[in-house]
C-alpha cells in the first residue's frame, strides 16, 4: 500500500540518515516486521504482502547506500507459512522469533526453508 511504502521509506532514510563516509560501506543486514504481525496475538502477513514490502524496504535502502543491502522478514513466521516466505524473490532470508523458542520449532522450520531453498 502507498501509505506502508510513505512509512518504511521514511523509517529507512531515518536509519541510515547519521551514516556518513566510510561508514555507508560498512556491512548492513535489515530485518523487517510489521507491527501488527509481532507478538503473541500477531497476524501473520501474507507472502505477497511481506515480499513487496521487502522490495520496498531494499529498494530505499539501496538508493540510500548505493549498494544492495540484504533484508530478513520477520513478521509471525511459523512452520506453516515459512517456506511460502523464504520462497519469496525478495526476502533474503526469515527473523524467526516465537517458533524458534524450542529446538523442535526451530528445526521443523529449518527443514522446510532448506526444502525451498
Amino acid at each position: 500500500s502507498g501509505r506502508a511504502r510513505n512509512v518504511l521509506e521514511a523509517q529507512v532514510r531515518a536509519a541510515f540518515s547519521h551514516l556518513s563516509g566510510s561508514h555507508k560501506d560498512a556491512p548492513v543486514l535489515l530485518a523487517y516486521e510489521p507491527v501488527w504481525a509481532i507478538g503473541v496475538n500477531g497476524i501473520p502477513a501474507t507472502s505477497d504482502y511481506a515480499d513487496a514490502r521487502q522490495a520496498e524496504i531494499i529498494d530505499v535502502a539501496s538508493s540510500v547506500l548505493g549498494r544492495g543491502v540484504p533484508c530478513l522478514y520477520g513478521g509471525s513466521v511459523n512452520p506453516q507459512n515459512c517456506a511460502e516466505l523464504i520462497s519469496c524473490p525478495h526476502v533474503d532470508g526469515l527473523f524467526i522469533g516465537r517458533s524458534a523458542w524450542d529446538v523442535e520449532g526451530y528445526l521443523d522450520i529449518l527443514g522446510k526453508c532448506a526444502a525451498k531453498l
